[in-house]
């Protein structure tokens, strides 16, 4: 990791970090899946993607909030019930094997969720208590996610608050970034409190981030940058899949 970090990674996180933070997320799956593709050990993957998470969702919180897209009714269940869950994910001391597991599920279902489910014009509108009830149970199984791997789990709950029609795009970004933001630093102080990390490994990628994000967070109306950069990021999920699948299947 050490013979990448000064000049790769920083790169690429902060191109990711530009993208995701001009829609709300953190982009906690693609710093996972650049993390995978270059072999890095599991134990540090987690808490990497995690702070890099907090980092670019406090920019976008903050700009969607300022801008009065922020609706706490909506965001306050899904809160509740993932941090406590991405506190348990993050204190919780896998085997590699079964590691490998659950990021290989998560970076499939990412890699669904940005190709077949990239546009979603389908709708329904549950009632109020239903709406609750569900994006409460759908949010604790994010934040267990969230806590384990190292995502914060807007990629998935954003487009959940659209098809409910629960929110307005904008209004579903500010929760989504609110949602990573919490549920990341939860996971966070958890792997602090419970694993060992390298601070120095993490501070190039942390100014990396934090440019990205921030600018990402300011020009998140400039689509057309990110749509072009959305697509690579879909490979690079796509080809972290194939190479967590050959670690998970085909051990050397």
């Amino acid at each position: 990791m050490s013979d990448v970090i000064p000049f790769v990674l920083p790169v690429l996180f902060f191109i990711i970090a530009f993208v995701y933070g001009s829609v709300g997320l953190g982009g906690g799956t693609a710093y996972t899946a650049i993390l995978s593709l270059f072999g890095v050990p599991i134990a540090l993957i987690p808490p990497t993607s995690q702070s890099m998470n907090v980092i670019v969702s406090s920019a976008s919180s903050y700009h969607y909030s300022r801008n009065g897209f922020l609706r706490a009714r909506l965001i306050l269940p899904a809160i509740l019930t993932s941090m406590p869950m991405a506190y348990l994910g993050g204190s919780l001391h896998l085997s590699q094997q079964l590691f490998l597991f659950v990021l290989w599920l998560t970076l499939l279902l990412v890699a669904i969720r940005l190709t077949m489910l990239r546009n979603l014009h389908w709708r329904f509108t549950p009632g109020p208590a239903a709406a609750i009830v569900t994006i409460a149970l759908i949010s604790a199984v994010l934040g267990l996610i969230a806590g384990i791997v190292g995502i914060g789990g807007g990629i998935y709950l954003v487009p959940i608050l659209l098809i409910m029609n629960l929110a307005t795009v904008k209004e579903a970004a500010a929760c989504g970034a609110l949602f990573v933001l919490l549920n990341s630093l939860v996971g966070f102080i958890s792997r602090l409190l419970h694993h060992a990390i390298d601070w120095q490994q993490l501070l190039p990628l942390a100014i990396a981030v934090l440019l990205g994000g921030s600018l990402g967070a300011f020009f998140g109306s400039r689509r057309f940058t990110a749509a072009l950069l959305e697509k690579i990021l879909i490979l690079i999920v796509f080809a972290a899949w194939v190479g967590v699948s050959k670690r998970l299947f085909y051990p050397a």
